[in-house]
């Protein structure tokens, strides 16, 4: 069993997005990873940090002993992990060799990363998320819409942002809405809401 990514689906409104993929060419590693946790802040004073999971099954974090990490996709480091804890709703953890809150500090901001794959397929009529962002959207009528900069999640559905030159669309991305995602193509269909680009369709 894998790691299940945070995915977009029509079903459930996901969480913050996961990073784009990107292959980390300053690295010895020279693998294809994909972050699953942000370092949020530090916790207490003994080294503890607390972290974000962009993960469904942020369980399987008891299982890794290191951890590929980072601020950015050309800067990352292996770090041993010292311990991991589960408190309620919160994970905090520690790393080997990080044994006060000002040794932590720097760490903040940075994204834990795994293997591509150690990741598990989404399930079907759900999409990772870094898929999704980058894919160019139309409407039936095939004009062109813009592309997919940014999924953001807000209480009852994610929203998709779709940005053609310096306009910037909230896109509402729910089922009855999407007729078509084709990963492959980097083409997605949808049906917006009338008036959300009506200067675009008025245009055509």
């Amino acid at each position: 069993m894998g790691f299940t990514p945070i995915a977009f689906t029509f079903s459930i409104a996901r969480n913050r997005y996961f990073m784009n993929p990107q292959t980390i060419n300053s690295s010895p590693l020279q693998r294809e990873l994909f972050a699953i946790a942000q370092i949020t802040s530090c916790f207490g004073i003994k080294g503890f940090v607390k972290i974000q999971p962009f993960t469904h099954t942020p369980e399987r974090l008891r299982d890794l002993k290191s951890v590929v990490m980072g601020r950015t996709e050309d800067n990352v480091s292996v770090y041993e992990i010292d311990e991991i804890e589960f408190q309620a709703n919160t994970i905090i953890l520690k790393f080997v060799g990080y044994d006060d809150r000002t040794s932590v500090e720097p760490l903040v901001g940075n994204y834990l990363f795994v293997e591509k794959s150690m990741l598990a397929e989404p399930p079907e009529g759900s999409w990772f998320i870094h898929d999704i962002i980058g894919c160019k959207v139309f409407n039936d009528a095939q004009t062109f819409l813009g592309i997919v900069r940014e999924v953001w999640k807000l209480p009852g559905n994610d929203l998709w942002e779709i940005v053609l030159e310096k306009r910037h669309v909230m896109f509402p991305a729910n089922k009855e809405l999407i007729r078509e995602v084709d990963i492959l193509a980097r083409r997605i269909v949808i049906a917006p809401p009338d008036g959300l680009f009506e200067e675009l369709t008025d245009e055509n």
